[in-house]
């Protein structure tokens, strides 16, 4: 019951990040933070206790790749927000499943940029890859619902 409510508060909220990354490259602070209250009430009632460590390295380690302008500021806080409802091996597989996902949403990119010379970005909606990974990762928990 549990996780029916979680998808059903976060599914909208992923939509509308896929959306908002791909037609103006943002990721709203106030959906990641709301994605990640709704992630930790998820993983406190699921599981009575709260792993942070995973989404504190991710910060960390996303913080170095933003400074240097290799990955969005915004898709780093939606990698720890998400991370804070799955365990620290599921946050590891999807990690994994993310960056598997980022190869097919770059190449697309790529092609529409290199075909319409309109184009308005440059860069990559990851945000589309990083919903993708977690629904795979989701998905692969065997929860009861």
């Amino acid at each position: 019951m549990i996780s029916i409510v979680f998808i059903s508060l976060l599914t909208p909220l992923l939509l509308h990040i896929c959306y908002s990354d791909i037609r103006y490259r943002e990721i709203k602070n106030t959906t990641t933070i709301t994605i990640a209250v709704i992630s930790v009430l998820y993983y406190w009632i699921m599981y009575s206790d709260l792993v942070i460590l995973p989404a504190l390295y991710i910060l960390l380690a996303g913080f170095l790749l933003s400074t240097f302008r290799l990955f969005g500021a915004g898709d780093v806080k939606l990698l720890a927000a998400l991370s804070l409802s799955l365990s620290s091996e599921t946050t590891l597989f999807f990690l994994f499943v993310t960056t598997l996902a980022g190869l097919p949403v770059a190449l697309i990119t790529l092609i529409n940029h290199r075909c319409n010379k309109k184009a308005m970005y440059k860069t990559v909606p990851y945000g589309v890859a990083i919903v993708t990974g977690y629904i795979a990762a989701f998905a692969s928990l065997k929860v009861a619902i």
